[in-house]
């Protein structure tokens, strides 16, 4: 079993190597986000001053600064260009990847765990998640890693994976901020009470404390040299971001349920069959126990806190994508009808995008979308379709590495060609052509 396991694993890692960093640098840096984190990490490189993060010379204290201090480190190391500042957020999907695979093995075997890589890797929003220079990848990385300790400590692999659970929660953040105490911590406490007799033996007081001095170690600095930042970052970037619509970010409560099944693609109606099905078994009387709790935990509260924010944004969704391909790749491994009707019509949506890029010119005359995609495009439609047949897929592992193969090198292919739609994406072009013709003037 160990060897099978360890095989999967490498497949794994140079499949994931491939989609993450194929390209990675090809297109300028997206405005107004990368640019600024780019930018605030590039003084930070150059001035020295790892504390306080500048933009364009002022003091910057929107986000904490680990992100700053990963992308900085990235350009000292590979020199200022695209590809090291968007390292930190591909080696954190890699890392992503590899925890998902590793809680989805040890909760329900190695089939899941790699199924559940093979539906991360491919699902639109994390694929792009991973290729952007944002801290929600970063985030979501010591979110899954904390959640991985707990599962580590839950099995008995250790009482320092116990304090692990609350020190990468703590960098968590020191990343972004009070989600990444939120996830794993729901996930904990709905594990707990599930548990029963075998609770879960966290030092959860000692714990949150050692979880609350990383986290606040930075602000405190900060707010001891600045003594006017505390009602700063208590007032307006904590209570005011969840409680009222000052950010400007204020959208309906349904707003996360389009944006999941979007960039969820191309699993999104497996995702919803398999919502319909476990609906349906609770009309019926089944109720979750055991690590069906705990993935519960680690969805729902955390998808009605954001639901009820003030403050929502299409990305912060992210940290729900690891339990969500668990969840998916388990239910998928019954292989019952629902799911072999809803890969069906994930191929069928993969050859749609196909024609959809091959069309695309006739609406967007500057943007060839179509002009290398020839090979591809046949790739997507063959490997799509092919994963709809029975003798072809009689597995369903096997079906999800038709389609996520397919959707990958789709999305890689689709980023090669960002250049040719940048004159079309308004505010979030990006200015790299425009600062070359400025230098050659």
């Amino acid at each position: 079993m160990k060897e099978r396991v360890g095989w999967r694993g490498l497949v794994l890692a140079i499949f994931a190597c491939a989609v993450f960093f194929t390209r990675l640098g090809d297109h300028g840096l997206i405005e107004p986000d990368e640019g600024r984190y780019a930018s605030i990490a590039r003084e930070m490189a150059e001035g020295g001053d790892w504390l306080i993060p500048h933009l364009n010379g002022i003091p910057h204290f929107q986000k904490p600064p680990i992100l700053y201090w990963s992308t900085a480190l990235a350009f000292r190391c590979f020199g200022v260009n695209e590809t090291a500042a968007r390292l930190p957020s591909a080696l954190a999907g890699l890392g992503i990847l590899a925890l998902t695979f590793s809680i989805g093995r040890k909760l329900y075997g190695a089939e899941t765990g790699f199924g559940a890589a093979l539906i991360l890797i491919a699902a639109l929003e994390f694929f792009g998640q991973a290729r952007m220079l944002t801290p929600d990848m970063v985030m979501s990385f010591w979110i899954t890693a904390a959640v991985f300790c707990l599962v580590k400590h839950r099995l008995g692999d250790g009482r320092s994976w116990g304090w692990l659970f609350f020190i990468t929660m703590g960098l968590g953040f020191l990343t972004k901020g009070p989600m990444a105490l939120v996830v794993p911590l729901s996930a904990a406490i709905a594990w707990r009470l599930a548990a029963g007799p075998a609770r879960l033996k966290l030092p959860w007081g000692p714990g949150m404390a050692l979880t609350l001095v990383i986290s606040l170690s930075w602000f405190a600095v900060l707010v001891y040299r600045e003594p006017q930042l505390k009602s700063y970052f208590l007032g307006y970037e904590l209570v005011e971001r969840f409680t009222s619509k000052t950010h400007g970010r204020s959208k309906p409560i349904w707003f996360f349920a389009p944006v999941l099944l979007l960039g969820f693609l191309p699993w999104s109606p497996g995702l919803l069959a398999m919502v319909g099905t476990l609906v349906q078994r609770w009309r019926q009387g089944w109720r979750p126990a055991g690590n069906a709790w705990f993935l519960a935990g680690w969805i729902v509260p955390p998808l009605l806190v954001l639901s009820v924010s003030g403050s929502k944004l299409l990305t912060y969704v992210i940290p729900l994508f690891p339990p969500l391909a668990i969840a998916l790749a388990q239910w998928s491994r019954q292989w019952p009808r629902h799911a072999r009707m809803a890969y069906a019509v994930s191929a069928v949506v993969i050859t749609l995008a196909a024609v959809g890029a091959l069309l695309a010119k006739k609406w967007y005359p500057n943007a060839d979308l179509a002009g290398t995609a020839g090979p591809l495009l046949l790739m997507a439609l063959g490997l799509g379709t092919a994963a709809t047949f029975r003798r072809l897929a009689a597995k369903p592992i096997v079906a999800l590495a038709c389609i996520s193969l397919t959707s990958s090198a789709s999305w890689v292919w689709a980023m090669g060609q960002f250049d040719r739609v940048n004159n079309i994406l308004g505010a979030q072009a990006s200015v790299r052509g425009l600062a070359h013709q400025v230098l050659q003037a």
